[in-house]
């Protein structure tokens, strides 16, 4: 049985060779209006700071059987890009949360951010934040394959200095301190530019052993699984301060929401948190993490997948354009926050400038929602060329949306007169105060 709405559970019924049989993915948006129907799906995981979300045919899932109650304490693997697998637990949504609340009067100008953590265990757990990794990355488009690793290796430092708070480590060893054994400053600055550190330290805290620091021999710990030492090997490392790892930002204050990089097109704002909890008496601390993406408001129309009326999307140079159709036709644009917008303007191209124009008119949500404003595109205008096309800049009030609630812009239009035979490509929609 395939999934029918949003918030579903469901596998895939024949994996690929590369894929665990027994991944569960949310169903986070069903396209059904396209010949082949498609889902937009994230992978059920809480170790991965950034979960992978793909789009895939809906005849290839089928439904699972999973309340989402059901899913409190489900152990499930995630196979990443370079084969990896990685192992996670779902939390109660107010086990371990970290909510990201942002003042976005000012949005088009700076961003204020404020982060909350909430963990049922631990009341003092929003007081004490050496467990919260925040970091900020501006790049360009929504594909992160490429992106800095350094959120990713602040949280692994965090969860192995947690899992070491939950064994005898602390026994023996302090932080800038020598104790029994060395402090893991003096561990961290040791090994800081030796090439296979990892491995040696991995395999000394299972194994044990001594002669380094002293006469005292460290203990085994023979039961602790690889990849939890191999944790807390990155956090003693993270110590000696490399600059490769970067540090958090605070719980609280303002970021440029560029990071004082050029403003690009298609620029993305990423926001993301981290909280690991202190876990117990050899119980593994667990993490929880989300992100908030504020983008250019300036967008093209990659991401746009419901048109009618003959719109059809093709990509020039890398940018996806709407080409207008000569019938009537409309557009959707989801996930919309237009709060503090008081304009839109169209961005349009074309060889031959419009014999007779065209009519578009902006509404809220849906075809029978709110009319926010109208553009008329004029005929005439200049002449343009393939390699180098002519346009304008469409500009138009809209009437305010206050509720804070993210919507979808539904755009109609029509041309002035059938006889219309330019044809006329849509190249950005941008949003202004």
């Amino acid at each position: 049985m395939k999934p029918t709405k949003n918030g579903q559970i469901a596998k895939f019924h024949s994996p690929l060779p590369n894929e665990d049989p027994d991944q569960l993915y949310v169903i986070l948006d069903i396209h059904e209006d396209v010949e082949r129907p498609r889902a937009k799906i994230q992978a059920l995981n809480t170790n991965l700071p950034f979960p992978p979300i793909s789009t895939v045919l809906l005849e290839d899932l089928m439904l699972e059987s999973v309340s989402i109650n059901d899913l409190n304490g489900l152990v499930v693997k995630i196979i990443t890009p370079d084969g990896s697998i990685i192992i996670g637990k779902v939390l109660d949504a107010k086990d371990e949360a970290v909510d990201l609340n942002m003042d976005l009067n000012n949005k088009f100008v700076q961003t204020n951010l404020s982060l909350k953590v909430i963990d049922k265990d631990d009341a003092q757990a929003g007081s004490d934040l050496a467990s919260l990794v925040v970091s900020a990355e501006y790049m360009e488009g929504s594909d992160r394959a490429a992106s800095s690793q350094g959120h990713q290796v602040l949280t692994e430092a965090m969860i192995g200095r947690n899992t070491m708070l939950a064994l005898d480590c602390k026994s023996c060893h302090k932080t800038d301190e020598k104790s029994v054994g060395p402090a893991y400053t003096a561990v961290a600055k040791k090994y800081e530019k030796t090439a296979d550190a990892d491995k040696y330290l991995v395999e000394k805290i299972i194994k044990g052993g001594g002669g380094v620091w002293g006469e005292v021999a460290m203990p085994a710990h023979p039961t602790l699984k690889e990849g939890d030492a191999r944790q807390i090997v990155t956090w003693i490392r993270s110590l000696a301060g490399s600059k490769a790892e970067g540090k958090s930002l605070p719980p609280t204050g303002t970021v440029n929401p560029t990071l004082n990089k050029p403003v690009m097109d298609r620029g993305m704002l990423y926001l993301s948190a981290s909280y690991t909890d202190k876990g117990g008496t050899n119980i593994k601390p667990l993490t929880g993490d989300a992100v908030v993406v504020l983008r250019n408001n300036k967008m093209a129309f990659g991401s746009v997948k419901t048109m009618t009326g003959g719109y059809s999307k093709f990509n020039l140079n890398g940018m996806a354009l709407l080409l207008v159709p000569k019938s009537n036709g409309s557009f959707v644009i989801d996930e919309i926050d237009l709060t503090d917008v008081n304009g839109i303007t169209l961005n349009a191209g074309w060889r031959e400038p419009p014999t007779h124009g065209f009519a578009f008119e902006i509404k809220l949500d849906d075809a029978n929602g709110k009319v926010l404003g109208q553009i008329n595109m004029p005929a005439g205008g200049a002449k343009g060329s393939e390699t180098k096309p002519a346009g304008a800049s469409l500009k138009t009030k809209i009437e305010p949306v206050t509720d804070g609630k993210k919507h979808k812009l539904f755009i109609t239009s029509k041309p002035l007169d059938p006889k219309e035979e330019s044809t006329v490509a849509l190249q950005s929609l941008q949003l202004n105060q």
